[in-house]
């Protein structure tokens, strides 16, 4: 009868030692916060006022400016995302 409880005290210490030998797990990386300008929302695309040629032009000509700064925040957000 004496045999049980050494069994059980044994048992006992392999499952303590056996949680001391375990690695302890990384943390996750953390990711960079990324600047407000990045994390802004690229402006809604306005149709012209008029409907001459010349308001046209302009209208394009804004259209792409607004794509070229959306287009580089796009690629800043990119680049700042952790891989």
């Amino acid at each position: 009868m004496r045999v049980l409880p050494a069994l059980c005290l044994s048992i006992v210490v392999l499952m303590l030692a056996g949680c001391k030998t375990l690695t302890p797990q990384s943390t996750p990386p953390t990711k960079a916060s990324l600047d407000s300008a990045l994390a802004a929302p690229c402006p809604a695309i306005e149709r012209p006022g008029a409907d001459d040629y010349d308001a046209w032009q302009a209208w394009a000509i804004e259209l792409l400016s607004q794509y070229a700064t959306c287009a580089a925040r796009h690629a800043k957000t990119v680049q700042a995302w952790p891989k």
